[in-house]
């Protein structure tokens, strides 16, 4: 095995508050008001059952992930979509690209650096372009030879097309290739179906990042 890719958000870094009182916070910037807790709830269910972005209808993935997560806050919030609700959501999109929106979780430094001893790294996630500073701000850019996300590479995991965009760029076979990431769909079963190695990686029960090289 010559490179390991790393999903980004739930696996090297995650959310420094929970959603709710985020997207509470911000409403009531804007004169709305909504629960935290049903934000919570809600999050959750429409995150998993939203249609994934349809990259086909624009020129640009990043303009069709910004448009996704727009619907995605619609739906979770129950806001009238008009000019308040666009203030709303532009300035709640801009904070999650802010690298204190998130936080690093105890094993990931001490991973990446005994790891790149060993190994290429990259980072491969569903995200959009708000992914490249958040990296850069929590300092993790220099482990990783490329950062690659579903907006970059029209694709969102399990969709074997980011996985293989992704060797490409190593210039690697897929069995030569580990990936690790927390969803058992998009990360463990998707790569799979590339046919790279794989590492369903199950914080709340308690693993980290060295269990995959165990």
């Amino acid at each position: 095995m010559n490179a390991l890719l790393l999903d980004a958000a739930g696996t090297l870094f995650d959310l420094a508050e929970p959603v709710g009182q985020v997207y509470a916070r911000f409403a009531r910037q804007h004169g709305l008001a909504i629960d935290s807790a049903t934000v919570e709830s809600r999050f959750r269910e429409v995150f998993q059952d939203l249609t994934a972005p349809h990259y086909q209808a624009y020129a640009d993935g990043h303009d069709c992930e910004f448009v996704w997560w727009r619907e995605l806050v619609l739906q979770v919030t129950g806001f009238p979509e008009d000019e308040t609700f666009d203030r709303f959501f532009g300035e709640l999109f801009a904070f999650y690209e802010r690298p204190e929106a998130w936080c690093l979780f105890p094993d990931t430094l001490p991973f990446l650096a005994a790891a790149r001893k060993r190994y290429r790294l990259a980072v491969v996630s569903n995200f959009d372009q708000r992914l490249i500073p958040i990296v850069e701000g929590l300092r993790l850019t220099p482990y990783f030879e490329f950062i690659l996300s579903s907006s970059e590479a029209r694709a969102q995991k399990p969709d074997p097309q980011i996985f293989r965009l992704a060797l490409q760029k190593l210039n690697l076979p897929a069995e030569d290739v580990l990936h690790i990431g927390d969803s058992r769909t998009a990360d463990y079963e998707g790569a799979r179906r590339a046919g790279l190695r794989a590492f369903h990686l199950q914080r709340e029960k308690g693993q980290a990042l060295p269990d995959a090289l165990s």
